[in-house]
């Protein structure tokens, strides 16, 4: 997130006209960028392929947060090969200098907190799923879960409008100066952190030592073999089998939403590993520590931040089998199509 808060800085951005800003930050940013539109839009396909019947709520938070990653992907291409420029001139220079400019990716962070905040209601969910299932299905029909995936696009970008920057054109030059006094800065990138990095974590943290706790002291137990219970006289057996018959159905169900239930918890665990360098070297930085921009470890904290716009679909291909089918029916009918064309072409000739 933008965490980028500094104490009394003013940095001017002249550029040379006409030349692409590729160095070799820039380049890891645009690979990330490519694998990450290649990820997510593979796994945009295939979540859209499961068929409805085996699909649940998380579903859609899953889908929302791979369009929220190809979006980040897609912004990491667009700044990592925007065109450099001496001017900013009229209201194009002005847009620029705001929202474009080395001291402003403002879209970029905007989607790493929507992100954030998606991945914390669906830790919300998977909580509600396996702590309070009896309400679930009332808590999150599909209306409600729309509305909540809505909400998430509100409240995660949040903080990224409070003015920490100040981003005006002077004589045609992108001027950035800090909007308060350092320990002003200070307090506000303390509360970017709170808001986009740890009240996430605390929330999620909560939920899956809950779930963990919960899935540990109810697991499954074979049906019919348990030896405290009595055998069915003839006239309680029909009522007895439907009943076997109705919870044998029910453990595939259970064992699915385990499943989901560990995908996610596993996506959890992926963020705090990709962003927690990123988030406590920043938080230390706006507190009044050093922080050096064009160090190895600053950059090696924001290409592992990066790296989670394309985690994800890594995590679905290994944990859920649905991913697992309709990945390997899509490539096998793309192998097939190849191959028909192949032979075609070699008959026609």
């Amino acid at each position: 997130m933008d965490n980028t808060t500094t104490s009394d800085f003013s940095i001017s951005t002249p550029r040379n006209h006409g030349l692409l800003n590729l160095n070799i930050v820039n380049v890891f940013h645009l690979v990330i960028g490519v694998i990450g539109i290649l990820c997510n839009t593979l796994s945009i396909v295939i979540i859209l392929k499961i068929p409805v019947s085996k699909s649940s709520r998380v579903n859609l938070f899953i889908l929302n947060q791979s369009i929220v990653d190809l979006t980040s992907s897609m912004f990491l291409i667009i700044f990592a090969l925007s065109l450099e420029t001496s001017q900013y001139i009229g209201v194009l220079g002005e847009f620029l200098c705001r929202f474009w400019s080395p001291g402003s990716h403002k879209f970029l962070f905007v989607t790493f907190a929507i992100s954030t905040f998606n991945l914390t209601a669906m830790s919300i969910e998977r909580y509600t799923a396996v702590i309070h299932h009896l309400n679930y299905k009332k808590l999150f029909t599909r209306r409600n879960t729309v509305f909540i995936i809505v909400s998430v696009y509100i409240l995660g970008p949040l903080a990224q409008f409070i003015p920490i920057l100040k981003l005006n054109v002077i004589d045609a030059k992108c001027e950035v100066k800090a909007s308060w006094s350092s320990v002003k800065n200070s307090i506000v990138g303390t509360f970017l952190f709170i808001w986009e990095f740890l009240i996430p974590c605390l929330v999620m943290t909560y939920a899956y030592v809950m779930i963990i706790r919960k899935l540990r002291s109810s697991s499954v137990q074979p049906l019919g073999n348990d030896p405290n219970r009595a055998s069915p006289t003839n006239a309680d057996t029909s009522g007895s089998s439907s009943a076997v018959t109705a919870a044998s159905q029910n453990i595939p169900n259970q064992i699915r939403h385990k499943n989901i239930t560990i995908t996610v918890f596993i996506l959890f665990i992926v963020y705090i590993i990709c962003w927690s360098p990123n988030q406590f070297t920043f938080l230390q930085f706006n507190l009044g520590g050093p922080l050096d921009f064009s160090g190895g470890w600053y950059h090696f904290t924001v290409f592992l931040a990066f790296c989670n716009t394309f985690s994800n679909t890594f995590v679905y291909a290994f944990k859920q089998r649905h991913f697992q089918n309709v990945l390997k029916n899509v490539l096998c009918r793309r192998a097939e199509e190849i191959h028909e064309v192949s032979t075609s072409t070699s008959g026609g000739s």
